[in-house]
């Protein structure tokens, strides 16, 4: 089995790092709750409870203080800004209690999700930590920083990505 090296981070993108536990947890749990059958409002209801908790603010973070600073035109930030959009219809979609929900829509966002925080640990961060000198990593760091002075405690009454004992 091929073990992977623990990926050096810069210490001022750290906060942002630990965010993306939460996310890669919200997509491994939604695809969870689908094998073991949950019923999809049950899953919706926790999507909107890490999102407006959780995936939300760390995407205003990345949003106000990372992705601006390169420049509007930078692919690397195009691709992770239209990311970002696609995964807020997703979850639109998801939190429209009005919609019928289907699998494949869960299934999308936990798939786009994981995609997402691959794309932005593997290749955003590190094309980041190349491009800003380290003042103006302090200055994010300082600003993550202050944004993250409560953390998100997943509290979630049910845990339905559980397997359910059958009995």
């Amino acid at each position: 089995m091929k073990s992977s090296k623990p990926i050096k981070r810069n210490e001022n993108l750290l906060w942002l790092s630990r965010d993306h536990h939460h996310g890669l947890m919200l997509g491994w749990k939604v695809k969870q709750g689908l094998q073991n059958g949950t019923d999809l409002r049950e899953i919706a209801a926790y999507v909107h409870f890490c999102w407006v908790h959780a995936i939300m603010p760390h995407f205003k973070d990345e949003e106000q203080y990372l992705f601006v600073a390169l420049p509007e035109k930078d692919g690397k930030r195009c691709l992770a800004e239209a990311q970002h959009a696609y995964l807020k219809q997703l979850a639109e979609i998801i939190n429209d209690g009005s919609r019928i929900l289907c699998e494949h829509i869960f299934e999308e966002f936990s798939e786009m999700m994981e995609r997402h925080i691959r794309f932005e640990e593997k290749i955003l961060f590190p094309y980041l930590e190349q491009k800003l000198n380290s003042e103006e990593l302090n200055k994010i760091g300082w600003q993550l920083e202050q944004t993250h002075a409560v953390k998100f405690v997943d509290n979630w009454h049910h845990e339905f990505w559980k397997k359910r004992a059958e009995g």
